[in-house]
């Protein structure tokens, strides 16, 4: 239960544990990378559910692929008012240009 719960915003979990089983150091994703993925994801949703209900399930992915990150507390105020996926992207590469 603990691995799902980490795997929340962070798919690299399971590189890092086998990274870890290996005796290897493990650097992690890169702020680009995290925000691709994340974006990634949001388009999955969008083909899946069309983007008014995907924008609104995935407000809570966006805080979990954020966490800990500078600028994510104000890009997740921005994100729950956010009124398009365009919009969505547009904040989170600007996250990227600010790292």
């Amino acid at each position: 239960v603990a691995v799902g719960r980490g795997a929340l915003g962070n798919p690299w979990i399971f590189q890092e544990i086998a990274a870890a089983e290996r005796g290897e150091e493990y650097a992690g994703p890169s702020y680009r990378e995290v925000i691709d993925t994340a974006m990634r994801h949001a388009k999955m949703m969008i083909e899946w559910q069309g983007e008014r209900f995907a924008l609104i399930e995935m407000r809570k992915h966006y805080a979990w692929y954020l966490k800990g990150r500078r600028g994510a507390a104000k890009a997740r105020v921005s994100i729950m008012t956010a009124e398009s996926f365009s919009d969505v992207e547009e904040i989170l590469n600007g996250l990227c240009e600010q790292e």
